[in-house]
């Protein structure tokens, strides 16, 4: 190896160094508990607490209603859903957290997804209070939905876990609930 090379990979030693020194070293690590915690949109309502959904898009509808540790159709007749994918439901549900939120004037409802084919969550819990939940469409970024608490002007941004187990659950009450035929008609 060559003088000049020698000095030059020091050089560059010498400048990595400094760099940590001056530079990496006085950055703040924030750690994932000093994070700030993202409000829950539901933050009243316990998982324990829910005693009935209604979830409604399209015209389809299914009811289900909890009798001690198990979640049963009400509606449509005939419906079976596993109990593990409601109660998934409702941790999803319970936990959801507020992303963004729009002021109310904002958007339309109908840029949001909101307006008519928007999957309606109706939650009862055990004192006999109903929340109401519109999730509309995605952002932009296809990582998230647009939801509406109630009658409230804003439109909140939410993780789409809640979207994704209320499709199964609709499509599984529909699968359930179609007549099976016997085979292909000719």
């Amino acid at each position: 190896m060559r003088w000049r090379q020698v000095i030059f990979l020091w050089l560059i030693a010498a400048l990595l160094g400094a760099q940590y020194l001056f530079v990496d070293r006085r950055r703040p690590v924030v750690h994932p508990s000093e994070r700030p915690v993202r409000p829950r949109l539901l933050a009243a309502l316990a998982v324990d607490a829910v005693v009935g959904v209604r979830l409604e898009r399209d015209g389809a509808s299914v009811a289900l209603r909890r009798h001690g540790e198990v979640w049963a159709v009400e509606q449509p007749a005939g419906g079976r859903i596993e109990s593990g994918l409601v109660q998934a439901l409702i941790e999803s549900l319970t936990a959801l957290e507020e992303i963004d939120r729009l002021a109310g004037g904002g958007r339309s409802d109908e840029a949001l997804g909101l307006g008519d084919g928007a999957l309606q969550i109706h939650v009862l819990d055990g004192g006999g209070h109903e929340v109401h939940l519109t999730l509309g469409g995605r952002n932009a970024a296809g990582t998230a939905v647009y939801a509406r608490l109630g009658d409230s002007s804003d439109a909140v941004l939410v993780g789409r876990n809640l979207e994704y187990y209320a499709s199964l659950i609709l499509q599984e009450a529909r699968r359930t609930t179609e007549p099976q035929g016997d085979g292909p008609v000719a």
